[in-house]
């Protein structure tokens, strides 16, 4: 069976970066694709993908888009209040969604893919994080 090109979106959090393993694995992995977005974390997110990357002998492409923050709400990203402290339940869960951040992240990944070759995206999306994130759900993976 031949291998699919593919490209992978590593934000360098644990989930992405088993992603990225696997799909080393089982695909020929054209690239990594990292979104800095000017989430909080991004500066030791961003370290660790290229850590990931790098160690595979990946392509890592870190794609700026962090314009995009002054135009969603969200306590995950610069200049917003702190993010929450304490258990998280449904009503902190929802201060830390990115109005849909993953498909802002798929919609330019596919872009990418194409450009290079890829024939498929790889994302890896918390399967706990579906009640409060929209396009964490796998009817919108799905689509």
């Amino acid at each position: 069976m031949d291998k699919m090109e593919t490209a992978v979106l590593l934000s360098g959090g644990l989930d992405s970066s088993v992603a990225l393993h696997w799909a080393h694995r089982n695909h020929r992995v054209r690239v990594a694709l990292s979104f800095d977005y000017a989430s909080n974390h991004a500066e030791r997110e961003l370290e660790c993908a290229a850590w990931q990357a790098d160690s595979l002998g990946i392509e890592h492409r870190v794609i700026n888009i962090s314009s995009i923050s002054a135009h969603l709400k969200s306590a995950l990203l610069s200049g917003a209040d702190d993010i929450p402290d304490g258990s998280y339940d449904e009503e902190l869960m929802k201060q830390t969604v990115v109005p849909f951040r993953n498909g802002i992240f798929l919609s330019i990944a596919a872009g990418v893919a194409e450009s290079c070759g890829a024939q498929q995206l790889v994302i890896a999306a918390h399967s706990g994080d579906h009640s409060i994130y929209p396009d964490c759900r796998e009817e919108f993976m799905a689509a």
